[in-house]
């Protein structure tokens, strides 16, 4: 059976372990939600226009992740059915990252971004095996997609902000 969190980082102490999907994605809602205090934590202490728009839209999709998980959610116990009880995840596991800092830098601020987002696509991505309808994979498959285009935006910015300071 696939888990998130195999490999190297399987025997972590931060790693969280779900008993069902739906679990799993209860959790995600509330990630989502924490996500969103965050970027809109990070527009509110930064001076920088530029970032301080880019951490706005980050918190307005964020909110907009998590209402999707909820309806998925509502779904689910509503009218998706499970996949069979021998497809269920007995343990799903997601790495747990660091909430903010007081004191975070801007740097490390996009190096804790990019963390958080990893650990979102890596939750969304390690949920597909055990979804059993086209509609919940798919709404993973976007919502692990765009948790990857954050990262990459995290990741490039980065790049151009030590290419400009060396």
């Amino acid at each position: 059976m696939h888990m998130v969190g195999e490999g190297p980082m399987k025997n972590n102490p931060a790693m969280i372990t779900f008993e069902s999907v739906e679990d799993a994605l209860a959790f995600a809602v509330s990630k989502e939600a924490s996500a969103h205090d965050f970027y809109s934590d990070l527009a509110e202490r930064t001076t920088d226009e530029v970032s301080r728009k880019l951490f706005t839209e980050l918190a307005a999709e964020e909110m907009e992740h998590k209402e999707k998980i909820e309806l998925e959610i509502i779904k689910r116990g509503r009218v998706v059915p499970l996949p069979p009880s021998d497809k269920r995840p007995t343990v799903i596991s997601v790495q747990a990252v660091d909430e903010i800092p007081a004191d975070l830098a801007y740097p490390e601020a996009l190096m804790l971004a990019m963390r958080k987002e990893e650990a979102s696509f890596r939750l969304y991505v390690g949920l597909l095996p055990f979804v059993a309808d086209s509609e919940t994979y798919e709404v993973l498959i976007s919502l692990a997609e765009e948790e990857a285009r954050h990262k990459m935006l995290f990741e490039q910015i980065l790049n151009a902000r030590s290419t400009r300071y060396r």
